[in-house]
């Protein structure tokens, strides 16, 4: 994989079932999690964006299909982040596995659902966490929801479904959200 075989071809070498046991195998070396680490610091100070939720990490696979592509990346913390773009900027970007990323959601993109099964969902992306922070509004709230690696999410949502859903700080919740939602970022 850090030769840059496909996923797939490394999982079916291995003989592996499923393409998170192959992934398992990727790492970081100390000079990737420096130039990330660099990468990061340097983005953050500098970033112009209305989008509220950013991953920063590594391509470890890309599944090229007639007009869209799937990228998928993998974070520090060692969450997946799925993004569908076109081919036109697939080839644009030059994205390839190994290359470091940043992926961009909008906080409206996000949902949220109640309790931690993520089951009967079709997002691309779904993670858990605690939500650590409500700012309800008029017409709509924002909730921060921190998953495992620490890592603050920030979901939109009408007021009147967050009080349907009655959530609360504190509470574990599923975070979702679509792979055409993910917008991504890459430096020449």
């Amino acid at each position: 994989m850090r030769g840059n075989m496909p996923l797939p071809a490394v999982q079916r070498l291995l003989g592996h079932a499923t393409p998170h046991l192959t992934a398992a195998h990727v790492s970081f070396s100390e000079e990737e999690l420096h130039q990330m680490t660099t990468l990061f610091i340097e983005r953050e100070s500098s970033r112009k964006t209305s989008a509220r939720n950013a991953f920063f990490g590594k391509i470890v696979e890309i599944e090229r299909g007639d007009i869209q592509a799937r990228i998928t990346m993998v974070n520090l913390g060692g969450h997946r982040v799925a993004s569908i773009i076109t081919n036109e900027s697939l080839d644009r970007l030059g994205l390839r596995p190994g290359r470091l990323i940043i992926a961009e959601v909008k906080a409206p993109w996000i949902m949220l659902q109640r309790g931690q099964s993520l089951a009967g969902c079709s997002a691309d992306n779904r993670m858990q966490g605690e939500i650590v922070r409500i700012n309800r509004g008029t017409v709509s709230s924002e909730y921060v929801v921190r998953i495992d690696d620490g890592t603050e999410l920030c979901a939109l949502t009408s007021t009147s479904n967050g009080e349907a859903l009655a959530l609360k700080t504190g509470e574990k919740v599923g975070v979702m959200f679509n792979g055409f939602a993910v917008i991504l970022h890459a430096d020449d």
